[in-house]
C-alpha cells in the first residue's frame, strides 16, 4: 500500500505535542551541540597558543571534529524522537508507520552525511597546510604557495558534490551509477554552457605546473608594461601595474601568452646611444669613450666579471653616434632605474666641462641663387 507524502509527515507528527517533542529534542540536541563546540574550540585555541603553534595538524582534526558538533546533535535530536516514537524495529509495522519511521530515518542520515561533509570541508586545511609548509622549507618550489588555494578550491568542490550524491540517494534510493549517469549528461550539457570556465580552470592548472611565475613576481605578458602578480584565482590572474592599476586577465588567456618574467633575471641589461654633433673631432669622441667607460667601471653596480661596450658605431642622419651596453647587477628595476638617472647625469657633467656637444635632428637648407 502506498502512502502519501502528507500521511507520511501525519504520522510522524500525530500531534501537536509529538511536534513540540520533536522541535525541543531537536532544539536541545543542536545546542547541546554549539554549546560543547564553542567550549572546545575555545579550550583548543588556548591550547594551541600553549604550545606555541605545535601539532598544528592534529589541532585541525580537532577543530574539525568540534565544528561538526551543532549539526551532529541536531542529527541526535531526530533520532531520539525516531525511538522515543517508534521504538518497535520498522518491519512489524503497518505501512504508514513504516513510511513515517523512514522519513525520520532519511532525516536523520542526511543530518550525518551533512555533518560528514562539514568534517571534511574543514580537514580541507590539512593538504593546504602541507603545502604552504612546503613552499615554505623549499625555496625552489614557491609555486607551490600559489596552488595551495586552487587545490583546496578543488577539494571543496569534489566534498560538496560528495555529500549532494550521498544525499541524493538517501532520499530516493537511487543507485550512485545511475546519480552518476544523470549527472554526467548533466554535467555535458553544463560544460558546453561554461566552456569559458573549464577552459580558465585548466589555465590555472597549467600556470601552476610549468610555473612561469608566481605571487609576487614581476612580469610582462607582452603589454611592454611591467607588472607585479598580486594573486593567482580559479578564473583569472591578478596584476598590478607600476601606475598601481590593477588588471585581472582570464587564465586561458594567460595560459597562451608569452610571459617574460622579470624578476627572474640575475641581471638588467641597459643599451644607451650617444649622439655627438658632426663637428666633434675623432679625439673628442675617443675621449666621451673612455669618460663613459670611466663612469661605469667606477659606479661598482655592473654585474661581476662584465665588461661594459662602449664604442663608435654609426653615423646617422643627424649625430655620430655612440653605443655604450651595460648589465647591471641585481633585478631590483627602481635600484636600476636610479642607477640609470647616476650614469645619465655623471654622463653629461662630464661631456659638458669637456665641451663634447650632444646632437639633436637637424635639417640644413641649401639655397641657390640663379
Amino acid at each position: 500500500m502506498e502512502v502519501s507524502f502528507v500521511q507520511t509527515v501525519k504520522t510522524a507528527f500525530p500531534s501537536g505535542l509529538d511536534t513540540l517533542m520533536f522541535l525541543a529534542l531537536a532544539l536541545v540536541g543542536f545546542s547541546a551541540g554549539k554549546i560543547a563546540s564553542r567550549a572546545l574550540l575555545k579550550f583548543s585555541e588556548k591550547l594551541q597558543a600553549w604550545l606555541r603553534g605545535r601539532f598544528g595538524a592534529a589541532f585541525i582534526v580537532l577543530n574539525s571534529v568540534f565544528r561538526m558538533l551543532p549539526v551532529s546533535g541536531l542529527a541526535g535530536g531526530v533520532l531520539a524522537y525516531r525511538l522515543l516514537l517508534f521504538p518497535v524495529p520498522a518491519e512489524n509495522e503497518a505501512a504508514n508507520m513504516l513510511a513515517a519511521a523512514s522519513l525520520l530515518d532519511r532525516a536523520f542520515w542526511i543530518l550525518i552525511i551533512i555533518a560528514q561533509t562539514q568534517l571534511l570541508w574543514h580537514l580541507v586545511l590539512l593538504p593546504i597546510r602541507f603545502i604552504r609548509k612546503y613552499a615554505e622549507k623549499h625555496t625552489g618550489s614557491a609555486a607551490f604557495a600559489s596552488l595551495a588555494p586552487l587545490a583546496g578550491a578543488v577539494l571543496k568542490i569534489l566534498i560538496l558534490f560528495w555529500g549532494i550524491l550521498l544525499v541524493v540517494r538517501v532520499l530516493t534510493d537511487t543507485q550512485p551509477a545511475e546519480i552518476l549517469t544523470m549527472i554526467g549528461i548533466g554535467g555535458l550539457a553544463l560544460s558546453l554552457a561554461s566552456q569559458d570556465t573549464v577552459k580558465n580552470f585548466f589555465g590555472t592548472a597549467m600556470l601552476v605546473i610549468d610555473r612561469p611565475f608566481t605571487v609576487g613576481d614581476i612580469v610582462d605578458i607582452g603589454t611592454g608594461t611591467p607588472a607585479t602578480v598580486v594573486e593567482i584565482g580559479l578564473r583569472s590572474t591578478r596584476l598590478r601595474t607600476i601606475e598601481d592599476h590593477e588588471i585581472s586577465i582570464p587564465n586561458a588567456d594567460l595560459a597562451n601568452r608569452a610571459i617574460t618574467t622579470i624578476s627572474s633575471r640575475e641581471k638588467i641589461r641597459r643599451v644607451i646611444n650617444l649622439g655627438l654633433t658632426y663637428d666633434t673631432s675623432p679625439e673628442k669622441i675617443e675621449e666621451a669613450v673612455e669618460i663613459v667607460k670611466s663612469v661605469l667601471n667606477n659606479s661598482g653596480k655592473l654585474e661581476a666579471g662584465s665588461v661594459p661596450a662602449v664604442f663608435f658605431s654609426d653615423f646617422t642622419d643627424s649625430t655620430l653616434n655612440i653605443r655604450v651596453i651595460y648589465a647591471f647587477s641585481g633585478s631590483d628595476i627602481s635600484a636600476a632605474n636610479a642607477f640609470a638617472h647616476f650614469v645619465n647625469l655623471e654622463i653629461l657633467r662630464r661631456f659638458n666641462a669637456a665641451e663634447i656637444r650632444f646632437a639633436f635632428p637637424t635639417r640644413t637648407v641649401e639655397l641657390i641663387k640663379k
